[in-house]
């Protein structure tokens, strides 16, 4: 099931011919016959839009228009290099329409997109949330036991000492940084960003790291095509991700994210090309010739 529900490549719309302009935009859908089905709890209900020609520094309404259930979410849309993404989070359940307009012209495109509420496994909360490795934390949330579990404290992975449908008991490992608790079960990523803080042997709080770090995927399986939200520090939009070692993977956009415990951190939404091959493998970005951690990721 896909929880950011994008959607079957359309013709490329040519809306100006201004050479300081992006010229073309695509949108992008994977909902077979223009609709389909997502999930509302805890995702995004996605519309991405690629330019050919850097958009930064462009406003939406220059390039296009974007309009959801009759009303205009141009002013919404995050522009980054190549790309822009416009959110709903969550999306309310129900059958939603969205439109999309050349700037300046009439409607080039329509479809709909059936919300439905998220049935899969939740983070809730990690007790006590800044602890010494070594120590045993509880992880409250839900569907922890349809499959094998496996948690990680800032992607690094720890133990997991006991279990049950809403609870799970985990020692911190060493070397955690500072980031989010993940929780994988069998290979269904459970949804809820909850922060975690090591401290060190003196009871401090562990920095964050100074290279590229990741910490966590949602989901932690996909199809090509369907992005993947991964959270993490030091990179941004020229970060170029890869999928089992393979540059087959691209990033769509970067935004920042603030938790109060641990600070600022970053979320790309990253997308599987169709020459990515299937299978179990890992997820990892790379930023100025740096490769961070891997996660890891199964591609359906």
């Amino acid at each position: 099931m896909n929880r950011l529900p994008l959607l079957a490549l359309l013709p490329l719309l040519l809306l100006g011919a201004c050479s300081r302009n992006p010229t073309l935009v695509i949108i992008q859908r994977l909902a077979p016959g223009g609709g389909g089905v997502g999930t509302s709890d805890g995702a995004q209900f996605d519309v991405v839009v690629r330019m050919e020609g850097d958009a930064t520094g462009f406003h939406a309404p220059d390039l296009m228009r974007v309009v959801v259930d009759d009303v205009d979410r141009t002013a919404d849309v995050m522009l980054g290099g190549l790309y822009g993404i416009l959110r709903f989070d969550p999306p309310p359940a129900g059958l939603h329409r969205v439109e999309l307009f050349a700037r300046t012209g009439p409607r080039v495109d329509s479809f709909t997109w059936t919300v439905v509420p998220y049935a899969g496994p939740t983070v809730a909360s990690v007790a006590p949330a800044m602890a010494r490795a070594g120590t045993q934390v509880q992880i409250a949330g839900t569907g922890f036991g349809a499959g094998a579990l496996r948690v990680f404290f800032g992607g690094v992975e720890g133990a997991v000492d006991a279990s049950s449908a809403t609870e799970i008991t985990a020692t911190v490992p060493a070397g955690a940084p500072p980031g989010l608790v993940w929780v994988l079960v069998g290979a269904e990523a459970a949804e809820g960003v909850v922060e975690f803080q090591p401290l060190d042997a003196a009871d401090l709080p562990v920095p964050m790291p100074t290279g590229v770090r990741l910490f966590a995927a949602f989901p932690g399986h996909g199809e090509v095509e369907a992005p993947v939200r991964i959270y993490g520090v030091n990179f941004s939009n020229a970060a170029v991700p890869f999928f089992n070692d393979l540059h087959c993977v691209r990033v769509l956009a970067v935004e920042t994210v603030n938790l109060p415990l641990v600070g600022d951190i970053l979320t790309a939404y990253a997308v599987p090309l169709p020459e990515a091959p299937s299978g179990v493998g890992t997820l990892r970005l790379r930023h100025s010739f740096t490769d961070s951690n891997s996660l890891p990721f199964t591609l359906d």
